[in-house]
């Protein structure tokens, strides 16, 4: 997902139980098409250069793609740090420098806008894919919905209840977590943290919040007492915090490059991996279950098969630090934010290039919507655009 103002953020997804026990079974075997997790980074430019040949699916992807349109939602009066969808993909959020959070509704497409994509099919133990038709589906903005104030800091990131479309957390530089009613309109709870709060993640059965600070502890908040009942200091930096989606595991992206996984909600260390040759920024879970992406400052992507725990395949297409990722809901896209003036969109099955949305400052925070092909996106404030905009990528007209 994404990056605040000031380290790096959220996401959820999934893993198999065994998953770190299959990580290191595979560390050191000779596969030709696969890279073993413990020192994949080293092989990720090698595997960007792998040729695919763009079949007519593809193409008539790419051409849809080039009709969709942007909106820009107005409202906040800063800088915008973090945007989320709601599990239903009825509400989108936004958190800002200003404060506030603002809450903008959206009418998913009932059918079909157009049929035309990639889908993947593989083996366990394959890295290949097929190319095939698949549905895409657009949506309708509304305007805004309501303003949520209550943070005296800016509020850096959100994350939705996973299964209650109309529960929201925030993480702020107010050393607070706010739960919000966003069908009311108001605070429902306010929980009180040892440092500045820039992350943030729900567990996926909603009982736990955990969020990390700017001193790289991480906090877990019980959802039953909204009180916190433990915190764990971190030697390395703290960039991005995600589920798996069983609940089993929390990963970290840290300052050295690695992906800290651990036992949850023990802190238990189960395994690390080194992903990218600098610091790990974000990560993202594939919600088919079958992939996790990771950005570093290093400008890679790269994409991880969860039952062979293996680097597939990366994507090099940018030319700075990657911010933030996000998967499609069907699995099907990939879209990266970074400092450059672009937002690219690859095809997950087979890495070819879909699409560049052009923008004009950093992007701090994407997310496509969890039920169409929606993207939404904040970036920095740039010269001659309006303060604090929103935007969504992806409407039929």
């Amino acid at each position: 997902m994404q990056m605040s103002g000031h380290h790096q953020q959220y996401s959820s997804g999934g893993y198999q139980n065994n998953a770190w026990q299959a990580a290191n079974a595979n560390v050191g075997k000779d596969d030709d098409k696969h890279t073993p997790i413990m020192s994949a980074s080293s092989s990720l430019a090698a595997l960007s250069r792998r040729q695919e040949i763009k079949s007519p699916t593809l193409e008539a992807t790419i051409k849809h793609f080039k009709s969709l349109k942007t909106k820009e939602l107005l409202g906040h009066k800063k800088r915008v740090y973090s945007v989320a969808w709601n599990c239903l993909g009825t509400r989108l959020a936004s958190g800002s420098v200003d404060q506030t959070v603002r809450l903008w509704m959206c009418e998913p497409s009932p059918s079909a806008s157009s049929s035309s994509s990639s889908s993947s099919s593989s083996s366990s133990s394959s890295s290949s894919s097929s190319t095939g038709p698949h549905s895409m589906r657009s949506g309708s903005m509304l305007p805004l919905e309501s303003e949520l104030k209550g943070h005296t800091d800016s509020v850096d990131q959100l994350a939705w209840h996973p299964s209650h479309a109309d529960v929201l957390g925030t993480a702020s530089g107010d050393k607070t977590v706010r739960v919000w009613d966003a069908r009311a309109g108001k605070c429902s709870y306010v929980v009180e943290t040892s440092g500045q709060n820039i992350n943030i993640a729900w567990s996926p059965d909603g009982q736990y919040i955990v969020t990390g600070n700017k001193k790289d502890v991480v906090s877990v908040i019980d959802t039953r007492k909204y009180k916190v009942i433990s915190e764990k200091k971190f030697d390395a930096m703290v960039n991005e915090l995600a589920f798996s989606r069983d609940g089993e595991y929390l990963l970290i992206t840290t300052g050295m490059g690695s992906v800290k996984v651990l036992s949850f909600p023990s802190f238990k260390p189960e395994t690390q991996f080194t992903a990218h040759s600098s610091t790990a920024l974000c990560l993202d879970f594939d919600p088919t279950g079958r992939y996790l992406a990771t950005g570093g400052a290093d400008a890679l992507v790269a994409l991880w098969d969860l039952e062979e725990m293996v680097a597939v395949r990366s994507f090099d297409r940018l030319d700075s630090q990657v911010r933030t990722v996000s998967f499609s809901h069907d699995g099907a896209f990939l879209a990266c934010g970074s400092e450059d003036m672009r937002i690219d969109i690859s095809d997950v099955a087979t890495g070819e290039h879909i699409h560049n949305i052009e923008v004009r400052a950093a992007t701090n925070s994407i997310a496509w919507n969890p039920r169409c092909h929606l993207l939404a996106y904040a970036n920095d404030d740039a010269h001659g655009r309006p303060v604090g905009a929103v935007n969504v990528f992806g409407l039929a007209s």
